[in-house]
């Protein structure tokens, strides 16, 4: 019956997943054998083997066992991130964007820097020349985060430059919040003020 082998199949990847995440690697490698045939049919099995492959520093084989767990209907956030990183490392700029922007759906605000999506974003946008659409990729990421100074000093410099004090002012009072004793925040807050005429 397709629906009993369909739930057969998910218990073996849950079982491959959870030995994968004990460290029981060879145990994980098992639970997927048993799958066969079936296994081309389960995207989380795929998941799986992009994750194997990632540890074992075979990017090519990560990359192809991702895209074809998502041509497959599956998803899965940090599958997204560690596909657009591995993709950006190739400059393959366009398609690690949409795997960055598909993260960014499944899990906008992410707060572990390393994992988040708007600032993957960032990256690959910077790399693409497009500063504007980057920076804008940041703002997502310092409206959903609370402690990144840095991000919205570069923020504010950025809506300076474009003719936007009112913005820049709120990004630098924002980064006051977070860090009042910088000298550097309160040189570059006197010259938003003036260009606020406050």
């Amino acid at each position: 019956e397709p629906a009993a082998l369909a739930r057969w199949c998910e218990d073996w990847v849950t079982v491959a997943a959870g030995s994968w995440q004990q460290g029981r690697h060879v145990d994980a490698q098992e639970a997927l054998r048993h799958l066969g045939a079936e296994e081309s049919k389960h995207p989380r099995g795929a998941i799986l083997r992009g994750e194997m492959a990632l540890a074992a520093k075979d990017d090519a084989q990560a990359i192809e066992q991702y895209q074809k767990a998502f041509a497959a209907g599956g998803e899965d956030f940090r599958a997204r991130i560690a596909l657009a990183t591995l993709l950006k490392g190739r400059e393959k700029l366009d398609e690690a964007l949409v795997q960055a922007q598909a993260a960014e759906k499944a899990f906008p605000g992410y707060p572990e820097k390393e994992l988040n999506a708007e600032r993957l974003e960032a990256a690959i946008l910077t790399s693409k020349g497009d500063t504007d659409a980057a920076m804008t990729a940041i703002e997502r990421w310092l409206d959903c985060e609370s402690g990144d100074f840095d991000g919205r000093f570069a923020a504010a410099a950025w809506h300076m430059a474009k003719g936007r004090p009112e913005k820049a002012a709120q990004r630098l009072d924002e980064a006051n919040q977070i860090d009042p004793f910088r000298r550097k925040l309160h040189e570059a807050w006197a010259d938003v003020l003036v260009a606020c005429k406050r």
